[in-house]
């Protein structure tokens, strides 16, 4: 608690667990250090050879400062498991089952014992009950009474500490329903007033204020740019008549997700593949920006198909959205007239940039039980699939291959989509500039 006392209120922490959530976080960095705020950074070990970071001599890994009690580490992520609701969501259903299944039949079945016989919090209860009761067990070795983390943080119970005043900035729309994040904040940053009431509804705290989303702030600027309007004036995207059509299909699962996902998408891509196969339709598939290069060569064997450029990443969150990166895919972006996507935060992008976005809903149990599940995922069923008239619904009970086909032919697809990018691009497209919104984060902050 010294560490605490000795605090200024020029000085902050940031927690940061990915490279992505590092990306996330740099804007807010850059602004308080031009405020001439110390900042601490709590990071992985080869996190700190980042370039943002370099020159901060206040970089700590966090595997060696925090040695916490072993015991209290388990009791926190039992307590964590035993208390939450199953059906906090439908993604952390799956979650459940799949951690379960992953562990021995001795230990599963005490797993399951065990979530089955205590009572369960109430969902938005459970971060702030997880505080209450481990304040008086874990060590506060943040060395800032402010702490700034990125969600999702690798060791959820060191925000558990005492004396501590926690701020979450939200990396992405889709962490609000996911899980319980495992600790209550002061305040909370979402991209907008929807994920605002995802958080309060799903993590409890009320005090959500509105930032940016900073991972489409690449093509929020190109869309408002004057060159974009250059651009324009001899390029409008979507379907333009008597010239080849340039679809991209964009992918939601890559190899380092839940295996099972990954290799029914494939099957479904190849769905996508043969329906666009033999007409005037160039297919660009899109690789996941954390997936590992190669994946999807398979489907160059069709000769109206190409790959999309691949970046390198360790897999999860440890990859970036960089500028050459950034680069690549508005250029992708610009060559495309159409973004075809199932339940990915591309159609977002692409929404931004103006694209039209044909949007498909899986439900198909018999051929595709995975894929089928991701409509309850409170991100896509909430801000997604909500446009039941401009999406596009595949279902058992008819021939797949005749259901596909409304895919070679724009007459039948193309004004829905570009209905559908509208509202995509009326729910994303922030009011204010990054600039702004990261000046009001930081002054909220340190108020």
């Amino acid at each position: 608690m010294d560490r605490l006392k000795q605090s200024t209120p020029d000085e902050i922490t940031f927690v940061i667990s990915s490279l992505i959530g590092l990306h996330t976080a740099t804007p807010y960095i850059d602004e308080l250090k031009r405020r001439n705020i110390k900042i601490y950074f709590i990071v992985p070990a080869g996190l700190e050879n980042e370039s943002v970071l370099q020159g901060a001599g206040n970089i700590i890994i966090i595997d060696r400062l925090f040695t916490l009690n072993k015991v209290i580490v388990l009791l926190y992520n039992l307590s964590r498991l035993a208390f939450t609701r199953g059906d906090f969501s439908s993604v952390y259903q799956y979650w459940l089952q799949q951690h379960f299944a992953a562990r021995s039949k001795l230990i599963s079945f005490f797993g399951k014992a065990l979530v089955d016989f205590f009572p369960k919090w109430n969902s938005n209860q459970v971060n702030q009950n997880l505080l209450s009761f481990f304040r008086l067990f874990i060590e506060n070795k943040i060395p800032t009474e402010r702490v700034v983390n990125v969600t999702f943080a690798s060791k959820p119970y060191l925000f558990c500490a005492d004396d501590l005043q926690v701020y979450t900035i939200v990396e992405s729309w889709d962490h609000p329903g996911k899980v319980p994040v495992g600790y209550p904040s002061k305040k909370v940053f979402v991209w907008n007033q929807d994920l605002q009431a995802d958080w309060r509804e799903f993590q409890g705290d009320q005090h959500v204020e509105i930032a940016y989303p900073v991972k489409l702030d690449y093509v929020i600027r190109a869309y408002k740019s004057q060159q974009f309007k250059q651009l324009n004036q001899s390029y409008s995207p979507g379907f333009q008549e008597n010239l080849r059509k340039n679809y991209m299909y964009s992918s939601t699962f890559g190899s380092n997700s839940v295996s099972v996902f990954f290799e029914e998408e494939k099957i479904f891509i190849h769905q996508v593949c043969k329906a666009t196969e033999n007409t005037d339709i160039r297919l660009l598939i899109k690789p996941k920006p954390n997936s590992r290069s190669g994946e999807l060569d398979e489907f160059l064997a069709y000769p109206h198909v190409e790959i999309a450029g691949y970046q390198k990443s360790q897999g999860a969150g440890n990859y970036t959205l960089g500028k050459d990166y950034n680069e690549a895919r508005l250029k992708e972006l610009g060559e495309s007239d159409l973004v075809i996507n199932l339940g990915t935060t591309f159609a977002l992008d692409a929404a931004a940039f103006g694209l039209p976005v044909l949007q498909l809903y899986v439900d198909v149990p018999s051929k595709f039980p995975y894929l089928s599940t991701i409509s309850k995922y409170p991100h896509l069923a909430r801000h997604l699939y909500c446009y039941e008239d401009c999406i596009f619904k595949i279902s058992d009970g008819s021939d797949l291959a005749e259901q596909f086909k409304f895919l070679s032919s724009p007459a039948d697809h193309m004004d829905k989509a570009k209905q559908f990018s509208k509202h995509l691009r009326q729910w994303i497209m922030p009011e204010m500039t990054l600039s702004e919104a990261v000046e009001n984060v930081v002054d909220s902050i340190l108020e």
